[in-house]
């Protein structure tokens, strides 16, 4: 394994713990604007920018680190839930999608989830390959 497969498997597991305390912290954000005042939803708004960056590097690291597929996997699905968290957003504007905008949090909770997934993954993909391998010898006779 080469010296960039070994920085990118370790820069994606950060990449992964990153993403799902950026969420964390969104939420809490989220929760000052419910609980505190509509000031914090400007906030919310900005803080995404400081972290939205971090699912497509997810994706470009799980190919540069030779992850397993479920990693990749992890990797593209936050990107799709980012996605999905901009529409649900732009939603709340539109009174015949303004049922669906209530999914903004519940695709957050999945973010959150899918981002911890890939951290755990990744971290995995680290301690599989760095295992010495055994090689069997077939039975003489």
């Amino acid at each position: 394994m080469t010296r960039r497969v070994i920085i990118a498997r370790q820069a994606l597991a950060i990449t992964g713990w990153l993403l799902a305390g950026a969420v964390l912290a969104q939420v809490f954000i989220a929760g000052r604007a419910i609980f505190l005042g509509p000031d914090w939803w400007k906030a919310h708004r900005a803080f995404v920018h400081a972290f939205e960056w971090l699912s497509p590097v997810a994706v470009v690291l799980a190919y540069v680190a030779r992850a397993s597929r479920a990693t990749k996997a992890c990797a593209w699905l936050t990107v799709v839930l980012l996605f999905l968290e901009y529409a649900t957003a732009g939603w709340q504007s539109s009174l015949g999608r303004l049922g669906l905008a209530a999914l903004h949090p519940v695709i957050a909770a999945l973010m959150f989830w899918a981002s911890v997934e890939l951290a755990r993954r990744a971290r995995s993909d680290q301690r599989r390959d760095s295992m010495p391998t055994v090689t069997t010898r077939p039975a003489a006779g």
